[in-house]
């Protein structure tokens, strides 16, 4: 983020895993957290993260309409 001379808030992580979430989290970045047939975890996360999406599709629609 210093390379690109931005602040975090203005990042968007996209991330399927619990290191993703924490990495983010603790970075104060904003998350797209990609929900995943196969985990049943991510429930807890629907409150904390920026975006909870199903399909990598719907980054171009974020990204346009947020960044």
């Amino acid at each position: 983020m210093t390379e690109l001379r931005t602040e975090p808030e203005n990042v968007l992580y996209i991330g399927d895993s619990d290191s993703d979430f924490e990495m983010t989290h603790n970075a104060g970045m904003q998350m797209a957290f990609i929900k995943r047939q196969d985990r049943v975890s991510e429930f807890h996360y629907k409150e904390v993260v920026s975006y909870l999406i199903k399909d990598l599709l719907e980054i171009d629609k974020i990204i346009k309409s947020k960044f």
